[in-house]
């Protein structure tokens, strides 16, 4: 009888979030399409052309700092689920170990085979989000977190 009321979905759930070659290809590969596109069209001034690949190489930087060397204050290092269906996550702190923080897990989160993007907002109204490829953490943890997900029906918080 004991067996039958354990619930594996109400065990709380913590995931170290880790750098992998299926993210860092995620956030690479879109910013050299975006240079070759940029460098293919013939209608940019070449200014314009040296403008725009300044500005996506900027941003290919923030978002391998943010999701791959995860080294700024908003880069999700950790997430954490517990029984009462509360989300805590850690963030990167240079300084110090960061406590668990409360959040609350955004209808834009996503999920699929392939993918887990989680979108968290604070009590503060800060925005988080965390990259999650089958190959960032075990096969075994992504499958559920992604049925974890699913059964918690994001789209209706």
């Amino acid at each position: 009888m004991k067996n039958m009321l354990f619930n594996p979905l109400n065990t709380p759930f913590n995931q170290v979030i880790e750098s992998s070659f299926q993210k860092a290809l995620l956030v690479i590969f879109p910013h050299f399409l975006g240079v070759g596109l940029v460098l293919g069209f013939s209608v940019f001034p070449v200014w314009l052309k040296l403008l725009l690949i300044i500005v996506i190489i900027l941003s290919a930087l923030y978002y391998l700092r943010l999701h791959l060397a995860q080294k700024l204050k908003k880069s999700v290092k950790s997430i954490q689920y517990d029984s009462a269906k509360n989300w805590f996550i850690k963030t990167y702190d240079r300084d110090h170990e960061t406590d668990f923080k409360s959040v609350v897990l955004l209808p834009s989160s996503f999920i699929s085979k392939a993918l887990i993007v989680l979108n968290y907002r604070d009590n503060n109204g800060s925005h988080y989000s965390a990259i999650i490829t089958p190959d960032s953490i075990s096969s075994n943890e992504f499958r559920r977190l992604r049925v974890r997900l699913k059964l918690t029906n994001v789209k209706n918080n």
